[in-house]
């Protein structure tokens, strides 16, 4: 007997696929060297975003600012040194 495949199943398949090419996509963004300058300099800028409440507002993200809308930055040496140490991680990469 063979089975007749409908829309349903390969729409499901080809979304699946679809999800599965992004999640790799994503991992190679984050982890590893991205294919692209540009998405480097996004992978840069959404970190320092992050790292930084008062960026944030300044930004102006909604979600983010919601929640970070009320922290200053870290200014210790330690946070610093951690700072310097991501940028120069980056600039390797680049």
């Amino acid at each position: 007997m063979t089975k007749n495949r409908t829309w349903k199943f390969w729409t499901g398949r080809t979304i699946l696929g679809l999800l599965f090419i992004g999640i790799l996509w994503n991992i190679n963004l984050m982890r590893f060297k991205p294919f692209n300058i540009k998405h480097f300099y996004d992978k840069v800028y959404v970190k320092l975003i992050i790292d930084s409440p008062e960026l944030t507002t300044q930004v102006g993200i909604p979600v983010l600012y919601d929640l970070l809308k009320d922290e200053l930055d870290d200014v210790s040496n330690k946070k610093q040194w951690e700072s310097f140490n991501k940028k120069k991680e980056d600039y390797i990469t680049l």
